[in-house]
Formats: C-alpha cells, sequence, structure tokens
C-alpha cells in the first residue's frame, strides 16, 4: 500500500463530531461523503483504508479523497468538510428597479430629434446621457425589455 503524503490522526471528539454529522439529516451531501472520507482515513483506528478502498465505498475520485485529506492537514476539520465562506460580497446588480422604471419611461417619451423610432442602442445611449446609469449595452436593455415582456415600438 502506497503512503498517502497527507496522514489523518483523529482525537475521540473529532470522531464524534464527524460521526454526528454523517448521522445529521441537515447535513449536505457533501458534508457527509467529506466526513465519511475523513473517517476512512483516520490513521488511529484500527483498520484505516487506503485511498483505492475509500473510492469504491463511497463512488468518489482519488483526487476529491486526496483533496479532503490535504484540507484537512491545511485547514483542519470545519476547512476541509464545509464551504470557505466568500471573501468579496456578490456584486450588486447594476440595473436595479429604479433604473428599469426610468429607462421603460423613456419608451414613453419622443424619440430624441433626427431619429424616426426608438432603438436598442438609441435607448442604451440615451439612459446614458441623462445620468439614468453610467454605463449600459443594448443588448442589457433588449434583456430588460424581454424580461418585461415590452418592445421597442409598442
Amino acid at each position: 500500500m502506497i503512503k498517502s503524503k497527507y496522514e489523518i490522526k483523529l482525537s475521540r471528539a473529532q470522531i464524534t463530531r464527524l460521526e454526528n454529522i454523517i448521522k445529521d439529516p441537515k447535513s449536505r451531501p457533501r458534508e457527509i461523503t467529506r466526513a465519511k472520507i475523513i473517517l476512512y482515513s483516520n490513521r488511529g483506528s484500527s483498520a484505516p483504508k487506503s485511498v483505492p478502498e475509500i473510492k469504491e465505498l463511497l463512488k468518489t475520485t482519488s483526487t476529491t479523497i486526496n483533496t479532503v485529506k490535504r484540507e484537512f492537514n491545511e485547514l483542519g476539520l470545519d476547512g476541509a468538510i464545509y464551504r470557505k465562506k466568500r471573501e468579496t460580497p456578490p456584486v450588486e446588480p447594476k440595473i436595479t428597479l429604479d433604473v428599469e422604471r426610468k429607462i421603460l419611461a423613456l419608451l414613453r417619451k419622443k424619440v430624441p430629434q433626427g431619429h424616426r423610432k426608438w432603438t436598442l442602442r438609441l435607448l442604451a445611449q440615451t439612459a446614458q446621457e441623462t445620468g439614468i446609469i453610467d454605463s449600459i449595452s443594448h443588448t442589457a436593455i433588449a434583456n430588460l425589455l424581454k424580461k418585461k415582456g415590452r418592445t421597442i415600438n409598442g
């Protein structure tokens, strides 16, 4: 048997915690699989399992098993089982409800001089020029109109 680069030796408290994660109906499948990988890899148990054995038991890949072992050694129990919290907040949508209303209101206004009808590009340009939004593409305008069930001239 090939010796793994990352060894796992669990305390009794860690074993109990992993068993609780596995039994908890609120645990996600990913968390349960990772907890089982750690338990099966425990060198402190009477019969630790090899990567091919764990792979067969859990129907997972060697890469996943080795990743979980590495994360356990580098990040600890929680780092190996649970997803990492996002470091940056999600980007707020550029087109808010207020912006949507103002763009749709442009359709009710008279077409600017020199133009026969509203076009997607003209709407985008006018929205920027009037300060409704700092930048917007004609495709974003098209998506907005489609979402709202509107057409340019109707």
